[in-house]
């Protein structure tokens, strides 16, 4: 019966959430918490249609009509209900997510993963440029997920750079060191090296301007 497949498959998740959440260091009360909104009838009945009922194995466009919309507005609902989906926090216009709540929507991706015997960088590949989120949060999910955003001239993190022209108190400098991370709009945060006055130090630079 679809109702005890879908039954069954919320608590095989919830178990992935709760091995991954912990991984994570997310709060025990909030991993028992999590997703308890699927189990209400308006949350519970239409994702059992989606999931183990009419539209199982269909993608989202291939959905009768009248499930693809009852289905969409469910999933609002779950995700205004759940503060461990960005969506929650654009919704309110409340940026950075939580500490908490971003390390369990980790948790949440990662569990559906090992559900769906899939891999997680590939899925935040193909999906990131939907999600509306903080640079905070899509560094530091970014990071946690081991996923290497690529600058527009290919730099990834992890690779040595130097820039000679760094200007420092109308002083010329060489800068060198290795990229700790990828932002957007073609900047990137490096860790330098001994080749600067202060070993370690973070600078933001534009992958336009090195080497």
């Amino acid at each position: 019966m679809k109702y005890v497949r879908y039954l069954i498959l919320i608590l095989k998740h919830k178990y992935f959430v709760f091995v991954e959440g912990m991984r994570l260091h997310v709060p025990i009360a909030r991993l028992i918490k999590h997703d308890m909104s699927k189990f209400r009838p308006s949350e519970f009945f239409v994702f059992a249609e989606r999931f183990e009922g009419q539209g199982k194995g269909l993608p989202e466009e291939a959905l009768p009509p009248r499930l693809r919309k009852r289905f969409a507005d469910a999933v609002d609902l779950h995700h205004s209900r759940n503060d461990h989906h960005w969506n929650y926090w654009f919704h309110r216009g409340v940026y950075p997510m939580s500490w908490d709540a971003r390390n369990e929507m980790i948790a949440d991706w990662l569990a559906v993963s090992r559900l769906r015997k899939s891999n997680v960088v590939q899925w935040y590949s193909r999906n990131k440029n939907r999600m509306i989120l903080h640079r905070d949060d899509r560094n530091y999910i970014e990071y946690k997920i081991g996923y290497l955003p690529v600058s527009p001239r290919g730099l990834r993190r992890g690779d040595r750079v130097r820039e000679r022209n760094y200007r420092q108190r109308d002083e010329d400098l060489v800068i060198s060191g290795t990229i700790d991370q990828v932002l957007e709009d073609g900047m990137i945060l490096v860790r330098t090296d001994t080749s600067y006055r202060w070993p370690g130090t973070l600078l933001f630079l534009h992958d336009a301007d090195v080497e």
